[in-house]
């Protein structure tokens, strides 16, 4: 490879993660900040405030070395880029304030600035060979009384048992995970409804476009009856050996040939 050419390519490299990074700033710019600011932008103004972003991240990039990939532990270069995104996100906010003439809301932007670290610990671990697997589980899970309450997750399970995405009794109840076993009092996806597959992997798309390599699939033997009853019209007799097979194959065909999956769902006799 000749110089002109590898150098070529490194700074390709380098604009890439530029991009990526500028992504978390645009979504917060056009869906809060844009909407807030005292005499809202055209579509040229709007693109104007985000290459503003990006060109501040390059230049700090370049103050705090968050580009020298080669030289340095993948633990620096996310802090270094981190440094980068923070300022630039800090001077973004200043703008930001100027145009709103009063002091905006810092969460969107502190949002902005976990995404910008998400997508810089991607880049730096895919620079160094290595790959981002995420561990799933397949349940609407039921919160213990210890757990901080997660909204959307509340809003998924009532979404599951309203569209009946779930396994069901066979009295047409949705069918939970008996107490002593793993996650008991949650409702298990019933991956032979295609609407089903829709939801569940409509929720995880974002993470493959975010630059996430794959899942490792967890869990699976979780069907612990005989008297519970599929979309498809198989009960428990047919399905409850079977259901680790349904659910990896569901995620096979989401992630395709270009991802990977690591899978541990179920086990024989169970």
């Amino acid at each position: 490879m000749t110089r002109f050419r590898h150098d070529l390519i490194l700074r390709m490299i380098k604009l890439l993660d530029a991009v990526l990074v500028t992504i978390p700033f645009a979504m917060c710019w056009y869906l809060y900040y844009a909407k807030r600011v005292a005499s809202p932008y055209y579509a040229k103004g709007d693109y104007l405030v985000v290459a503003l972003f990006f060109v501040l991240f390059i230049i700090f990039g370049r103050v705090y070395d968050a580009f020298l990939m080669s030289m340095q532990r993948i633990s620096e270069i996310i802090y270094e880029q981190f440094l980068a995104a923070a300022v630039s996100d800090f001077i973004m906010y200043i703008v930001i304030w100027l145009l709103s003439k009063h002091l905006p809301n810092i969460l969107p932007g502190v949002a902005a600035l976990v995404g910008q670290v998400i997508m810089a610990s991607i880049w730096a671990l895919h620079k160094a060979g290595l790959h981002l697997v995420l561990w799933q589980v397949p349940v609407y899970k039921q919160q213990g009384d210890d757990e901080i309450r997660n909204h959307q997750n509340d809003l998924d399970r009532e979404d599951a048992v309203k569209r009946s995405l779930c396994i069901h009794n066979l009295d047409g109840t949705p069918y939970k995970i008996p107490e002593g076993h793993w996650f008991p009092g949650s409702m298990i996806p019933d991956f032979t409804n295609p609407e089903t597959c829709r939801m569940w992997f409509g929720k995880r798309q974002y993470l493959l476009d975010m630059g996430v390599d794959g899942f490792k699939t967890d869990g699976g033997e979780f069907v612990c009856t005989d008297a519970v009853s599929f979309y498809d019209g198989s009960t428990g007799t047919e399905s409850r050996n079977y259901y680790p097979q349904q659910y990896t194959k569901a995620y096979t065909q989401f992630l395709g040939n270009n991802h990977v999956l690591f899978s541990r769902s179920g086990y024989m006799g169970q």
